[in-house]
């Protein structure tokens, strides 16, 4: 991000004299604080711009980053939930084979 010094603005603005201020009508009597404000502008507008821009690529950054974390969670959950699903078979089946009493085999033995 930029350095920039919202602080100095925000004084600037407060400052100066209420607006809107159209083309070829300024204050009549522009006072420092006006004149420093329309100095300032020149650097600030394109300054804020930029910020803008910054903030606005990081906030689509942010969403894609956000958007791919939820794909692989859901990934993982699905995986996890199939994971669970077929242990639920194994211990029914454990469980109906105790009950009829037979005996029950390791896997690889």
């Amino acid at each position: 991000m930029t350095g920039l010094d919202l602080d100095a603005i925000r004084q600037r603005v407060a400052a100066a004299s209420p607006g809107p201020w159209t083309p070829g009508d300024p204050p009549i009597t522009a006072s420092p604080a006006d004149v420093a404000f329309a100095c300032a502008a020149r650097a600030d507008v394109p300054a804020l711009l930029n910020l803008i821009d910054e903030l606005r690529a990081e906030v689509f950054t942010l969403t894609n980053s956000e958007d791919a974390m939820l794909t692989i969670v859901g990934a993982e959950r699905d995986t996890a939930l199939a994971e669970v699903q077929r242990l639920r078979s194994q211990l029914a089946a454990a469980a109906q084979c105790e009950a009829l009493d037979c005996p029950i085999r390791e896997r690889g033995r």
